[in-house]
């Protein structure tokens, strides 16, 4: 459930379609998902609440692709709009996020390249 909070900032959040005012911790749980998604080089879609500006500071609602070569970044405003908070939104985006993150793999050694440009059974 999407919540306003007066006296809090808020962020930008840009893309090659738009600007969408929005929370801080919102805007930062979206970006960081995004790099976690282009580490894998995977895309997905996320619900962002914003502020619409041009509707007296009602919240709307905008589907945003995130991830592999998506451009999308967030800039801090200073405003005296209210903040949006979502808890059920970051949970989620924090989650998907987690799960991305790497599994503890250990890249090859030069070794073990070297052992497989042979050819040879690994085990």
């Amino acid at each position: 459930m999407c919540e306003k909070t007066k006296g809090a900032s808020v962020k930008l959040l840009t893309n090659s379609s738009g600007a969408y005012l929005t929370g801080d911790d919102i805007a930062d749980a979206v970006v960081s998902y995004g790099a976690a998604l282009a580490n894998e080089q995977r895309v997905d879609l996320v619900d962002v609440p914003f502020i619409r500006t041009d509707d007296h500071g009602a919240v709307g609602n905008v589907t945003l692709t995130v991830g592999w070569r998506v451009s999308i970044a967030s800039v801090d405003l200073e405003t005296e709009r209210s903040e949006l908070l979502d808890s059920g939104l970051l949970s989620d985006l924090r989650r998907r996020t987690s799960a991305l993150h790497p599994n503890g793999d250990t890249p090859l050694d030069p070794e073990d390249i070297a052992y497989l440009a042979r050819g040879e059974d690994y085990f």
